[in-house]
């Protein structure tokens, strides 16, 4: 093994694309492949292996799998490649362990260049939303989804996106730390979800942030 590789399980049924994956991240120096392996195969080999990262294929008949895959393997760092990512609600995929969901169109070294956000910089790696095909809404009845929040919870919200922690929040919009936590309070009472984590992941889902930056409207 590597010194300091993370260990990478790939699973799919084109083995194809799993040869080209595991040649690109053993190219890369920071992953070792662990295994490969066929989609049936995933959660028993995974949960053998309890690899630092499982990278599969997820369609949408699968998506019982990542209960099973949290389940067995609950530090394992989940990212999904998926065929169309407006067939998937982000929120719930983030809610049961995914941090990361990529378009399968995406070429090896690119899957690899997100993969180590994901793993190294402990990044939340999600694709912008079509809002029409994700929400069934057009642009602008979405927009008026997020009036609920305040201008300085939008602001809030953005700093979540970019990684920036309650001291950090606190630092750039010259508010205490105690009042950057009633407004994150507040978002996710607001956006019904749990933590920072499911914060962002709403807003991806949504449209109102984009590649870490928010869209005012």
């Amino acid at each position: 093994m590597l010194m300091g590789a993370f260990r990478i399980l790939l699973s799919s049924n084109s083995s194809q694309w799993r040869d080209g994956l595991a040649a690109a991240f053993a190219a890369s120096g920071r992953f070792e492949v662990a295994g490969s392996v066929d989609l049936d195969q995933m959660i028993q080999t995974a949960e053998q292996l309890q690899p630092e990262v499982v990278l599969w294929e997820l369609k949408e008949d699968l998506l019982y799998m990542l209960t099973e895959l949290k389940a067995c393997c609950p530090f394992t760092v989940t990212v999904v490649m998926v065929g169309n990512p407006n067939r998937f609600n982000l929120l719930e995929l983030v809610r049961t362990g995914v941090m990361g969901c990529l378009p399968l169109r995406l070429l090896p070294q690119q899957i690899v260049s997100a993969v180590e956000l994901v793993v190294g910089a402990g990044l939340l790696c999600l694709p912008r939303p079509d809002l029409k095909t994700s929400l069934g809404t057009e642009t602008g009845e979405s927009k008026g989804t997020f009036s609920i929040l305040s201008r300085r919870e939008e602001e809030v919200l953005a700093m979540l996106a970019n990684k920036l922690s309650t001291q950090e929040i606190a630092a750039s919009l010259y508010l205490s730390e105690s009042t950057v936590k009633t407004h994150l309070r507040n978002i996710f009472r607001k956006l019904g979800v749990r933590n920072r984590t499911e914060a962002v992941a709403a807003a991806y889902q949504l449209g109102l942030v984009k590649n870490g930056n928010m869209t005012m409207g």
